[in-house]
């Protein structure tokens, strides 16, 4: 996984991240969407046999991070949502609901 995380890396350096944006309460929808999301992203983490700390390192954010994620404590960017998958090899695929 060290490939891996040079590779994540240098994306993460070439993408242009948007500038802070003050940051407003969660809807209940997108608290439960974030749930869900994060428990699948959990479930993924642990069958490929990663630890909280390892995808911390895949992902380059601080140490403890990924466990506020997964616990609730904080909740991830759409960025660092994107991070989690490609650490994770998985695509994230959105569909317009009507």
């Amino acid at each position: 996984s060290q490939q891996h995380s040079k590779s994540l890396a240098l994306w993460k350096n070439s993408v242009n991240r948007p500038k802070k944006v003050s940051m407003r309460t969660p809807t209940v929808v997108e608290v439960t969407f974030y749930k869900d999301l994060i428990t699948e992203l959990i479930r993924e983490r642990e069958r490929k046999g990663l630890s909280q700390e390892e995808l911390n390192n895949d992902i380059g954010v601080s140490s403890g991070l990924v466990s506020k994620w997964e616990s609730g404590v904080r909740l991830p960017s759409s960025f660092y949502i994107m991070c989690w998958c490609i650490a994770l090899d998985l695509k994230l695929v959105t569909a317009k609901v009507n």
